[in-house]
């Protein structure tokens, strides 16, 4: 009986031991829990008080953006009024992008990532992205063919122009170009012989050639290129070769699509392309670099345009009862069987075709109708002595 016992105390030891490690104790149970507690109570705390660090930062970002906006909005209102001035300003380190979409109708900056101001009346051509602690300014005024509003060019020292010069006849088409440009843009002229010294791919490159020079491209690059993907390549048809900013088309590439061209060579017309009227016109086909910045701030022109032709009409429509019926000037405003059409039936042509828009425009239509203005206002100020139109 003794030897039993002693051998069911030791099961029931055994035993005992056992539960040891199958069953925690009640003190074990409550350390796991405070640990638990512990966890999740110092990542309650971590997550507020990065909430808060993310909140400050956030407001701080919006206020440099605010005090940053404050200086551009001055600047666009100082430099938009004056035309043929160049201005250099200092700012705070800024990131600009800006945005215009004709098709959305929107248009407007943002200072990093936060909308910071409309431009929905400010015909401006900048680049997509503009980053430093500096920013030009140019001012033209756009006349066609009177004067209709103030084209505004914003830019900085990362913006380079290259302009193929191929030093033969076409040097003087280029040299026509940039008569007028500032000389402090950076704008480099290219041949076979001379290139860029160097291409950082954060700066923003754009390529200027004319359509006759299109031959020397493939021989000027060659295979391996210098045309990085984020170039901008504006290449130049003017209509008139004795007026290069007259009229034209200009047409649209990026670095990406420079080997398309190779293999497309002298197919331009499967490339973004769009008018430009006049040398203003054509300088912010230059600053924007791309189609859809081009074509949404002319957009903005044409609706000008289209405000002030009006205004015209209205002018010449008050002034016919004025003049007596018997005079020339009479008939230049109001139209005969001898002088066809007045300026009364002009202004009412442009009026209908500008009815779309720039996107929408009838090219050649439009300009057999500006020149028909400039011929008759010529005549009712010069040949007839009448008030002229403008």
């Amino acid at each position: 009986m003794k030897k039993h016992s002693k051998g069911y105390a030791k099961k029931t030891q055994k035993n005992e031991n056992s539960n040891v490690f199958l069953s925690p104790s009640k003190g074990q149970i409550a350390i796991s829990f405070n640990w638990i507690f512990v966890i999740i109570v110092g990542a309650v705390f971590l997550t507020f008080f990065f909430s808060i660090i993310s909140s400050q930062t956030k407001s701080s970002d919006q206020k440099v953006s605010a005090t940053i906006a404050k200086q551009f909005e001055t600047i666009l209102g100082t430099t938009s009024q004056q035309p043929g001035t160049f201005k250099t300003y200092r700012t705070s380190p800024i990131e600009l992008n800006f945005f215009c979409d004709a098709n959305r109708a929107i248009s407007y900056y943002a200072i990093k990532d936060y909308p910071a101001g409309y431009t929905t009346y400010d015909v401006m051509f900048t680049p997509q992205k503009m980053q430093g602690t500096s920013m030009f300014t140019w001012t033209q005024e756009w006349n066609y063919p009177f004067s209709v509003t103030n084209f505004l060019y914003v830019t900085n020292k990362f913006q380079m122009f290259i302009v193929y010069d191929p030093g033969d006849f076409g040097s003087s088409k280029v040299s026509t170009l940039l008569e007028d440009f500032p000389s402090n843009l950076t704008v480099y002229r290219m041949n076979e012989t001379k290139f860029p010294s160097s291409i950082v791919n954060d700066d923003v490159y754009t390529y200027v050639f004319f359509d006759s020079q299109l031959d020397d491209i493939d021989s000027v690059f060659g295979p391996e290129n210098i045309i990085t993907e984020k170039a901008q390549i504006v290449i130049i048809e003017p209509d008139l070769i004795s007026n290069i900013f007259k009229s034209g088309t200009v047409y649209f590439l990026t670095g990406e699509e420079y080997d398309d061209y190779l293999r497309l060579k002298n197919n331009l017309a499967s490339f973004d392309s769009s008018p430009y009227f006049g040398k203003a016109s054509l300088y912010g086909a230059m600053f924007s670099g791309e189609k859809q910045n081009y074509d949404c701030n002319m957009d903005k022109a044409f609706k000008r345009l289209d405000m002030m032709n009006t205004i015209n009409m209205y002018r010449v429509e008050n002034a016919i009862p004025d003049i007596s019926p018997v005079t020339n000037c009479f008939f230049l405003y109001n139209g005969s069987s001898v002088v066809q059409d007045g300026l009364k039936q002009i202004l009412g042509n442009i009026s209908e075709e500008l009815e779309n828009g720039f996107l929408g425009l009838d090219k050649d239509r439009f300009i057999h109708s500006v020149e028909l203005l400039e011929d008759k206002n010529s005549r009712v100020s010069f040949e007839s002595r009448c008030p002229g139109l403008y």
